[in-house]
């Protein structure tokens, strides 16, 4: 399958910043053109880093117009790979300053997935099952794991909904494993 565009996801700490960029580099060393993007760049279509909307249905149109904007101007013959791009405005960023609904976040998410569809997607999921092993010593605190696991497990569903092709990616793969899907794409 040809795609235009590779999302990684996971939890903090996960290694989603290094995957891109070796999912990238793996693609430029089969002579494709490839713009890698890691999460929180400014001014990139397919992130929203302006925060400053007092209610949720005007950040969420922007963060819209923004996927939109990415589809339209993407090239046809580059290879987008996209770090921590899908999931955290909707589940995270949108959740902790709206408190809206995970079942909301689920609509959010599949328009996302809607408006990307023409770029054919791939979304490489990070899986760290130990979500303390994952996190790392920066969250001890016993309701930030249970965010982290309850995070993850909405995540893994939400993954098995999507209509577009995804792979996880546990601790238990190997390097070989790994180049294949880079190449497969």
């Amino acid at each position: 399958m040809k795609t235009n565009l590779m999302i990684v996801e996971g939890l903090s700490e996960s290694e989603k910043s290094m995957t891109a960029a070796m999912i990238a580099e793996e693609l430029k060393k089969k002579g494709k053109s490839v713009i890698c993007v890691d999460n929180g760049v400014q001014n990139h279509s397919s992130d929203n880093t302006d925060y400053d909307f007092s209610d949720f249905e005007a950040e969420w149109k922007k963060v819209l117009e923004r996927w939109r904007l990415f589809v339209t101007k993407a090239d046809k013959d580059t290879i987008y790979v996209l770090c921590c791009s899908f999931f955290w405005n909707a589940l995270c960023e949108v959740k902790k300053r709206f408190d809206e609904d995970v079942e909301e976040s689920k609509v959010y998410i599949a328009e996302i997935a809607e408006i990307i569809k023409p770029l054919k997607p791939i979304l490489i999921y990070i899986d760290k099952a130990n979500v303390k092993a994952a996190k790392g010593s920066m969250f001890d605190y016993e309701d930030s794991m249970q965010s982290l696991v309850e995070r993850r497990a909405r995540e893994l569903q939400i993954l098995r909904e999507l209509e577009f092709d995804y792979y996880t990616i546990s601790q238990d793969i190997c390097v070989e494993q790994f180049a294949q899907i880079c190449i497969s794409a």
